[in-house]
């Protein structure tokens, strides 16, 4: 896994949004993260870490410390990482949850922790925080410990475990390895015995409690042997022969006792039996009592019944004519429901005529308010007439308005053009008087110097005559006296460069002459235009006398635009009213129309309506007549009460009916009744001449007698089995006792001597427990990858050892360090060294913790790692020997961060990221490539 870009915003020290290019570091060797302690070095791994596994590398830096105490209120606190794994490139952002400036209002609210996780593979991202932390573990192929232990190596972390003794190191192997099941195992193996010794004792203490329970009767001859028992005098054996002995006593009395109880009970049986005869007997004779009064009873009901039936018979054949009357009724209910129809019909008539004459005085008010309105909308189109000519005269004088003003601001854009072109003609003929003067110094330097260069041409011919040799002039071949040129005359190149300067200045003097010509030509031209189109629009002459000046002018102009926009703007308001006027004329001359037509349509309506109020009035008066006519033939005012009549006949009949079938079951039932009375009375009669009479006094007195007897003999024998019970389970328990005491003997001495081993406690052997054991063959395979640099940083001076023997076996060993100095073949303790040593040996052992835990996930290789300070207790050499091993493996693209503050490693180490402190505007990061 290679991170290629980090991004912090609000992030630990920094304050704002913060973009670090990783991928520019490259893919191998070393590089520095530095600045001042506290500046947030470290926070660059911690930021990773949070991104890929939701937490920082520090156990000591919780979530809610990530938000950024630099930062505005309204600055977003998140990381995003971008990294390539496996060929493959993956994004992740990730923010937590913290207290930000509202949206809308005042005040702070909880912004809720998010996750995105941008994959490869076209997927949609992913978002739920574990489904992240799942795929990251198959994408990386640690967890979040092993990615902190091999990903980052905490100097101080490493220099702990280098100097602590074997149970400071078991508490931090612990950790490292993940050996805490094996010290579960230890703890639960010695709980398991420290259980089975308790256990031992309670069962012997046990055994001794269940002699005490043994029970024994006073007169037996057992008793003192009993005793003897109960204090613990007996041996196991004793006791079970005493419980044998006892039972069988027991046993056999209780067997007497058990004959004694059978006997008392047969007898007991005979008197009850006698007794219950003579119960029968007194109960046969009450029972015929009450039957003879019931038969009294009976009798006297007979006769009321026969006199009931006979009177329901009268009462039924008044029912019948009572049908009669009820089918004579229904006869004639046919009319009934004539009566029913017109009365309907009658009401629905009443009902239609309201409703329409409602309808009728509705439509008369609506056909008054519509003439009104009809009258009304004409008085206001005859007012409104001479709206369209008024609104289009106001429409042209807006265009000519218009017109006038468009052609006024034309003439003041003109004044400002030629108010332009005349500073830059004032601009053009100052350049040329400028240059002008420029010519005339340059001619005035050019001749002045010409002619003393000619003045001086003597002296100059006679610096280059020579002895012998001709004189270009007069051909003297000898020069006794020749000119003498003056000190301050000029010479050819001086002249030839005054020569150009004045060329130069006549061609600017053209230039310019030639620009300000144009220039005044085309502002004498833009002057003209001016002045005509002035006097075109005001009628006054635009120059020469009595024309005002540019500045009148322009005032009058913007004067007279500002009159006209006035002008314009309540042209547009009345223009406004005239179009309201204009709508409201094209609506009134609409509706006329329709109001007209509508009348029309009422007016055919009213007439329509009362017709038919004419008509349904004499139909109404019909209807009453013949209804009134059918009244008076009828017995009842309607069907309803026809039926109801009927219906209480038709029911006073049945109830007869039903009364005279009541009447004929009760007669029927009373005779019945006296019937069977009569022979239960005979046979109880029978009975009775047939029982003996026995003597109740002497049956209970007898009955007394062996009740006692029996209670006893029950009480006698319940002692013997509460004593057979008590002896019987105190056998049992005694038996079992012994079972779990061999039982727990077995267990406790397998399970006493795994603890003493797992704990390291064995009498003359090494104090070594299980997990110590366990992180001792961890902490050798990490040794052997340590030893591998450290022999390399110290020159192969030193070697670490793990102490495979304990000083007289007294105290807890197997994870002892000592280091082996191969200068003098010595062999001491790794506290020893000094501190620069002591830095590369924790070093040494961090990478080679590394190396372990990326060989057990699997092979998983990390492309980048980071080491955390501890480099300045080390002098150059050291420094030095330190840098080679880390570059040894940075090798095979891998990259290694140094996370220091030392001056000295800027200088060795060209790529770095270097973090600025500031105490108001937090940190921020700056990548040296």
């Amino acid at each position: 896994m290679r991170p290629l870009k980090l991004t912090m915003s609000a992030f630990g020290p920094y304050a704002g949004k913060t973009e670090l290019d990783l991928a520019a570091l490259g893919t191998g060797g070393l590089y520095l993260i530095t600045g001042e302690t506290g500046a947030g070095k470290t926070t660059i791994f911690d930021a990773i870490s949070y991104a890929l596994y939701d937490a920082p590398s520090g156990g000591d830096r919780s979530r809610e410390m990530l938000r950024s105490k630099y930062a505005r209120e309204d600055t977003k606190t998140f990381v995003e990482l971008e990294f390539l794994c496996k060929g493959k490139h993956y994004a992740i952002r990730r923010s937590p949850a913290y207290l930000r400036k509202k949206v809308r209002g005042e005040g702070m609210t909880r912004q809720d922790a998010a996750v995105e996780l941008i994959l490869p593979d076209g997927r949609a991202p992913m978002t739920k925080n574990r489904e992240v932390e799942e795929e990251i573990r198959k994408i990386i192929g640690v967890d979040r410990g092993q990615f902190a232990r091999i990903a980052m190596i905490a100097q101080g972390d490493f220099r702990q475990v280098l100097m602590a003794s074997t149970d400071e190191r078991r508490a931090i192997f612990r950790d490292l390895f993940g050996t805490a099941p094996y010290e579960k195992v230890q703890k639960r193996l010695s709980a398991d015995a420290n259980d089975l010794r308790r256990s031992l004792h309670d069962e012997l203490r046990g055994a001794e409690q269940y002699y005490s329970e043994i029970y024994c009767a006073a007169e037996s001859v057992h008793s003192a042997e009993t005793e003897r028992a109960k204090e613990g005098k007996l041996t196991s054996e004793e006791v079970d022969d005493l419980l044998d002995r006892l039972l069988s006593e027991d046993a056999q009395e209780d067997g007497k006792l058990g004959e004694e109880r059978r006997k008392a009970e047969e007898k007991l049986q005979t008197v009850e039996s006698a007794l219950k005869t003579a119960d029968e007997l007194r109960e046969k004779k009450q029972n015929l009592s009450r039957k003879e009064a019931d038969y009294v009873k009976a009798f006297e009901s007979a006769e009321q019944a026969e006199a009931a039936c006979t009177k329901a018979s009268e009462e039924e054949r008044q029912g019948r004519r009572l049908g009669e009357r009820a089918a004579l009724i229904r006869n004639g209910i046919g009319r009934y429901e004539e009566l029913d129809r017109l009365r309907e019909k009658s009401e629905e008539l009443s009902s239609e005529t309201g409703k329409r004459a409602q309808g009728l005085t509705e439509q008369k008010t609506a056909r008054a308010e519509a003439a009104e309105t009809l009258e009304s909308l004409k008085v206001e189109n005859a007012a409104l007439k001479d709206t369209g000519i008024s609104l289009e005269q106001k429409l042209n004088g807006q265009k000519e308005l218009q017109r006038e003003m468009e052609e006024l601001q034309q003439l003041l854009k003109q004044f400002r053009e030629h108010d332009d072109l005349a500073a830059k003609y004032r601009d053009a003929q100052n350049e040329y008087r400028a240059c002008r003067k420029k010519n005339l110094n340059a001619e005035d330097a050019y001749q002045n110097a010409n002619w003393a260069y000619l003045d001086e041409q003597a002296g100059i011919l006679a610096e280059t005559l020579k002895e012998g040799v001709p004189c270009p002039v007069c051909g003297a071949v000898e020069h006794p006296k020749p000119a003498r040129k003056s000190d301050d005359a000029p010479d050819k190149e001086m002249l030839e460069h005054l020569r150009r300067e004045l060329t130069r200045s006549q061609e600017e003097l053209e230039s310019a002459s030639g620009r300000a010509g144009e220039i005044g030509g085309t502002l004498s031209e833009m002057k003209k235009k001016l002045t005509d189109r002035i006097e075109a629009h005001f009628g006054f002459p635009g120059s020469g006398e009595g024309a005002p000046d540019s500045d009148q002018m322009k005032a009058r102009v913007s004067f007279r635009l500002g009159q006209m926009t006035e002008e314009l703007s309540r042209l547009e308001k009345e223009i406004e009213r005239e179009k309201k006027r204009s709508r409201r004329k094209t609506e009134i001359e609409r509706r006329i129309p329709e109001i007209e037509m509508e009348i029309a349509d009422r007016d055919q309506e009213i007439a329509d309506e009362s017709a038919w109020l004419a008509s349904a009035s004499a139909q109404k008066e019909a209807l009453s007549s013949r209804i009134d006519s059918l009244q008076k033939q009828l017995e009842f005012p309607g069907k309803k009460d026809a039926e109801q009549e009927i219906d209480r006949l038709e029911r006073e009949c049945a109830r007869l009916e039903k009364a005279k079938q009541d009447a004929d079951a009760a007669r029927e039932q009373a005779q019945g009744y006296l019937r069977r009375l009569e022979g239960e009375i005979g046979t109880l009669k029978e009975q009775i001449r047939e029982m003996p009479v026995p003597d109740e006094e002497l049956l209970y007195t007898e009955k007394a007698e062996l009740q006692t007897a029996l209670s006893s003999i029950n009480e006698v024998q319940k002692e013997i089995h509460a004593r057979v019970s008590g002896n019987r389970r105190v056998r049992e328990r005694l038996c079992e006792n012994k079972e779990t005491l061999k039982q727990t003997e077995e267990e406790l001495e397998v399970v006493g001597a795994l603890a003493d081993t797992a704990s390291g406690t064995l009498s003359g052997r090494p104090k070594l427990m299980l997990e110590t054991y366990v992180q001792s063959a961890y902490f050798d395979r990490i040794i052997g990858r340590a030893n591998v640099r450290f022999l390399r940083m110290t020159r192969g001076q030193y070697e670490l050892r793990r102490r495979t023997e304990a000083d007289q076996n007294r105290s807890q060993s197997g994870l002892e360090l000592d280091v082996l100095d191969h200068y003098n073949n010595s062999l001491r303790d790794v506290r020893t060294l000094s501190g620069g040593e002591s830095f590369m040996a924790s070093l040494s052992l961090a990478l080679g913790l590394s190396d372990e835990i990326q060989a057990s996930a699997g092979g998983i290789r990390l492309d980048s790692m980071y080491v955390d300070e501890g480099f300045g207790t080390l002098d150059d050499e050291a420094l030095t020997q330190a840098l080679d091993a880390l570059a040894s493996l940075a090798e095979s693209d891998r990259l290694v961060g140094i996370i220091s503050h030392v001056e000295g490693l800027a200088e060795r180490i060209d790529r770095q990221i270097v973090i600025h402190k500031s105490r108001q505007d937090g940190s921020s990061a700056e990548l040296v490539v």
